[in-house]
């Protein structure tokens, strides 16, 4: 029989990188009387703050027959309406968070992550530290009531504050977008190069034998794997990797 057991905790985070966030623990997830998986989330520190800065985690540290809590209602996910079709036995991380601002048709806005990915998912998010200044950066802007009004340009390179707004017309239109597919040396598979302008935007990549692919932004990143997809901003890549670390430590 499985139920929860609130417990409604918080933590402040010594690491520079999380200094907005803190820590909440959520819920125990119980069967019969024994702790079988917890639920933590990694927030923004402001009261007026919306859900879509929440990143929530979902710790099974034994294997489980199936995604049980959430087929029973026990454990809510942010735009994720159907159970996990995790292939053998639940055990790991389950990520999901709020609005991505663009929700994927028939696209869950989740991850499940396995002990055994864990390396090479660390792995990509040191890969993005070191390579984002290489990235040029386009973030769009627009409203539902306005429609789309151009692009907030970043060059590449390491001066975060060189910017331009590039309006919607000439501006925009003149941006020509090339796409280039290679053979990755260790992804096993097609990296593909996305070039704006001439400028590196992305890369889009295969994670070996996990089944997930990683496409890195200048500022984001986004992980999806059959349905499932998963989009940081990159205030949230430190969280998704202390996640991680706290898996493993309790683990050990």
């Amino acid at each position: 029989m499985y139920h929860t057991k609130r417990i409604d905790e918080e933590f402040a985070f010594d690491e520079p990188d999380l200094e907005k966030f803190v820590l909440r623990k959520v819920s125990s997830l119980c069967q019969d009387g024994q702790e079988v998986g917890k639920v933590l989330q990694v927030a923004y520190n402001h009261q007026y703050t919306s859900s879509d800065y929440e990143l929530q985690a979902e710790f099974y540290p034994q294997p489980l027959p199936a995604d049980n809590f959430f087929a029973a209602g026990l454990v809510h996910r942010q735009h994720a309406y159907e159970p996990l079709q995790a292939d053998g036995s639940l055990e790991g991380i389950v990520l999901s968070k709020g609005s991505t601002g663009v929700i994927y048709p028939k696209k869950k806005n989740c991850l499940f992550l396995r002990p055994a990915w864990f390396a090479v998912v660390l792995g990509i998010l040191a890969e993005h530290a070191e390579q984002r200044e290489t990235f040029a950066g386009y973030r769009a802007s627009g409203h539902s009531w306005c429609g789309f009004l151009g692009y907030y340009y970043q060059p590449p390179g390491p001066d975060q504050e060189k910017r331009k707004f590039l309006e919607k017309g000439k501006e925009t239109d003149s941006i020509s977008t090339v796409v280039q597919a290679k053979i990755g040396k260790e992804s096993a598979g097609k990296e593909v190069y996305e070039y704006w302008n001439s400028e590196k935007v992305s890369v889009t990549k295969p994670l070996g034998e996990t089944g997930i692919e990683a496409t890195l932004w200048r500022d984001d990143l986004r992980f999806k794997r059959g349905e499932e997809s998963f989009h940081l901003w990159r205030h949230q890549i430190p969280a998704l990797q202390k996640l991680v670390q706290l898996y493993i430590e309790e683990k050990a």
